[in-house]
């Protein structure tokens, strides 16, 4: 079973994308163009081009692990001025038309895995780095409706109501115990 995470917040890019970048980066996110070369294993990419092309954000699809090999591969190949679309050397390559690789990719995204792990992907000048902010805490079993049953830690709290409605019952409990007591 795979582990499902999903993002908070958006990657800038600048300046903002033409028409044959943001077409060209939409393919790639679709799986009509691949990311990598033919001889290469093809890392999870879950990023999109916005309406605007004025940044990358989470397409939504379902992901396992953290994205971010796939986003820095999207950076590096077809949006960076530092690796200009490394590996493919010529500009004139028939499958990067129109790609310039004079953009800037900065900007923060939270991400929760399905195992609640919490981190950051940062993105600072075309450099993505995770950030752990909260390690995962797999559960061992699937909860369900009677888990309360079975791990009494994870019953709900009483209400005001009920736990007044228990107090008076035990105070009257022990008033009638002491009562029986004084009059044997």
């Amino acid at each position: 079973m795979g582990v499902t995470t999903r993002y908070l917040g958006h990657v800038t890019i600048t300046p903002r994308l033409d028409q044959a970048e943001y077409d060209h980066l939409r393919a790639v996110s679709r799986g009509e163009v691949p990311l990598v070369g033919p001889d290469e294993l093809e890392p999870w990419c879950p990023w999109e081009p916005c309406a605007h092309g004025c940044c990358l954000r989470w397409s939504g699809s379902d992901s396992h692990g953290t994205g971010a090999e796939g986003l820095q591969l999207l950076i590096d190949r077809f949006l960076s001025p530092d690796d200009r679309g490394a590996p493919i050397d010529s500009l004139d390559d028939p499958e990067l038309p129109g790609l310039t690789f004079d953009h800037d990719t900065n900007g923060v995204i939270a991400c929760e895995d399905g195992e609640r792990g919490l981190f950051l992907l940062r993105v600072d000048h075309g450099r993505v780095r995770v950030e752990m902010l909260l390690g995962g805490d797999p559960s061992p079993w699937e909860l369900g409706l009677d888990a309360a049953e079975r791990l009494p830690w994870l019953s709900p709290e009483p209400t005001p109501e009920e736990r007044n409605r228990l107090f008076n019952e035990a105070t009257l409990a022990a008033v009638r115990a002491s009562l029986g007591a004084e009059g044997g």
